[in-house]
């Protein structure tokens, strides 16, 4: 069991720890505790965590007021991302988006999910969840993805041999948007 303690407000409370327990590496257990160690929701997420780098990500996604949660996992020989909706609702609303196929380089993989940012890429007054994903040795995929919630879609930049090691975001033709 790996415990990742981060202090944040998701809302309508402070959340001390996300707890990440993987079972039998069948099932993948994301529990949500708030400051007084009292558990707020858990999630079974399929898959496995990635074994390097972060995980997970906080933003909100529907502009609901509340931080959603972004996690990214590895099943067989493809990674996903998985937004878990509405921490506080029974039952919790869970998108699970498939990202990319893998190659498989050793028995861990060697992939480093890059936190991102929310914005509105496509200009629909929703935004979009960008990301990156960097094999190492597996070469592929080193490419920048971008998860549209409102339309259920997954975007991804063309392969590059370079990793993405940065997301930043601004308007180069200073038009507004």
């Amino acid at each position: 069991m790996t415990t990742s303690i981060i202090t944040t407000w998701m809302g309508m409370e402070p959340v001390r720890s996300f707890q990440f327990i993987l079972i039998l590496r069948i099932i993948l257990a994301i529990s949500v505790a708030n400051l007084n160690q009292a558990t707020i929701n858990q999630f079974n997420l399929p898959g496995q965590l990635l074994t390097l780098g972060e995980v997970l990500d906080l933003h909100d996604i529907n502009s609901d007021g509340i931080k959603d949660i972004f996690v990214c996992s590895k099943k067989n020989d493809s990674l996903f991302l998985t937004i878990i909706d509405d921490l506080y609702g029974r039952p919790t609303n869970t998108r699970e988006y498939f990202i990319e196929r893998i190659n498989t380089y050793n028995d861990n993989g060697d992939y480093l999910f890059s936190p991102g940012t929310i914005t509105d890429l496509t200009r629909d007054g929703s935004p979009e969840y960008v990301f990156g994903i960097n094999g190492g040795h597996s070469l592929q995929p080193r490419c920048a993805y971008a998860v549209d919630y409102r339309n259920d879609s997954v975007y991804r930049s063309p392969l590059s041999g370079a990793a993405v090691v940065g997301l930043d975001f601004f308007d180069l033709d200073k038009d507004g948007a």
